[in-house]
């Protein structure tokens, strides 16, 4: 804007005056780079005991050189605002980038060795987080309501580019890197694969069930399904959420107070290695459902008898399309209910509050055949995997607090 007749700091005043609605007003910026240590032990060769061969054991990993720090940079803008008296909204978009990260790529390396670990890759996370809260008082009772939602993008820029080998001086690119494989942990046929343009969390399978070319399963004459090992890069899905959302209320009368919380999460898959064992043994609901019905519909009309069908995609390694479900859930999160004995009851010594809080309370909705958030193991290449974890429980609890 120009106005000649007056001067800068009248024209920015004007520019940046807020409608009478805006009671206030704050925009927040912020670039932050952090450096997270590589794992010890990888510049020279240790030696580690082997209790069970009562000997020695040289490391398996090459020695390399020279290490950095993995670092992240990253940046975030966001707003803070009270409109209306009442309404508060608070707003932030992220944007951070996280390279030099230590890991092993899969690459040939000389006898005595099985592991050759780079320092590359390049990971790009981006998203936003947002909420929206109302507080108001009328006389002896208050309500205050907060919605906060949040939402991440994360995707692999890059794995090993022009890495070049310190042994032969031969320069590698990887694009694609298979993290699990069939190691009895409960993927079966299931298993993570790093691929540029995917994401840290996407679950693949090669296998399948022989298929016409219309694509329709195979039944032989007997009957019978067979299944593949060799059907190519199938994706299941991303085990990461597309969002998170929360909603919370919490009411006060006099000495009163109750509250509850509803949180969803939107997107994402999960594999139920557990539900395949208990198919394949007939033991689970699904199986004893198509044992009254007498065949599982397979093709929208072919008819299979449930032990062949459950026998194959529930086998040893079963078939994980069959039992790769959507995460997405929406649960009662919380409740709580206290009551507060003022202090002029108790001859102004203290106040006392009793509080019953019950959480995870009811699955409101979940196609899951176990809770989505549930996680076995903090590996990072372990979420989203059921095997034969413990089930999700419900907690109630009681608090007696004392305020001198």
């Amino acid at each position: 804007f120009f106005y000649p007749s007056v001067g800068l700091s009248a024209v920015i005043t004007e520019m940046l005056k807020l409608p009478d609605w805006v009671d206030y007003l704050k925009v927040r910026g912020s670039f932050s780079s952090v450096g997270n240590p590589y794992p010890r032990f990888l510049t020279y060769p240790t030696y580690s005991y082997d209790a069970n061969k009562q000997d020695w054991k040289s490391q398996t990993n090459y020695p390399i050189g020279k290490l950095y720090p993995e670092r992240t940079d990253s940046w975030e803008i966001g707003l803070d605002a009270t409109l209306f008296k009442d309404f508060k909204l608070s707003g932030s978009f992220y944007y951070a980038n996280t390279y030099n990260q230590t890991f092993d790529p899969r690459l040939p390396v000389s006898s005595g060795y099985d592991k050759l670990y780079v320092q590359t890759g390049y990971v790009r996370n981006y998203g936003f987080e947002a909420m929206l809260s109302y507080g108001h008082r009328w006389g002896d009772f208050s309500w205050d309501s907060s919605f906060t939602f949040s939402a991440n993008k994360n995707e692999i820029v890059e794995l090993v580019k022009d890495y070049v080998h310190p042994e032969t001086g031969k320069t590698y690119n990887v694009d694609k890197l298979e993290l699990k494989t069939d190691e009895g942990r409960g993927f079966g046929k299931a298993k993570f694969i790093l691929k540029e343009g995917g994401t840290l969390g996407d679950l693949y399978t090669h296998a399948d069930l022989k298929r016409d070319i219309n694509g329709n399963i195979l039944i032989d004459d007997s009957g019978n399904v067979t299944a593949i090992d060799n059907a190519g890069d199938i994706k299941l899905g991303s085990v990461l959420p597309k969002g998170n959302l929360a909603w919370r209320n919490n009411f006060i009368w006099k000495n009163f107070t109750a509250g509850f919380l509803i949180s969803a999460r939107l997107g994402g898959v999960v594999y139920s290695r557990t539900q395949a064992m208990l198919d394949y043994y007939g033991v689970s609901e699904a199986s004893a459902d198509a044992r009254d019905l007498g065949y599982v519909l397979v093709n929208g009309r072919d008819k299979v008898n449930p032990e062949t069908w459950y026998g194959v995609v529930g086998s040893g390694t079963s078939v994980p399309q069959y039992y790769t479900y959507s995460a997405t859930n929406v649960r009662l999160q919380e409740v709580s209910l206290g009551y507060t004995i003022p202090r002029k009851l108790l001859n102004d010594v203290c106040d006392i509050k009793v509080s019953l809080v019950g959480r995870n309370l009811w699955m409101i909705y979940s196609k899951a055949p176990f809770d989505p958030e549930s996680v076995a193991s903090t590996d990072n290449f372990y979420q989203g995997i059921d095997y034969f974890m413990m089930p999700a429980l419900r907690n109630i609890g009681f608090s007696l607090s004392f305020k001198f």
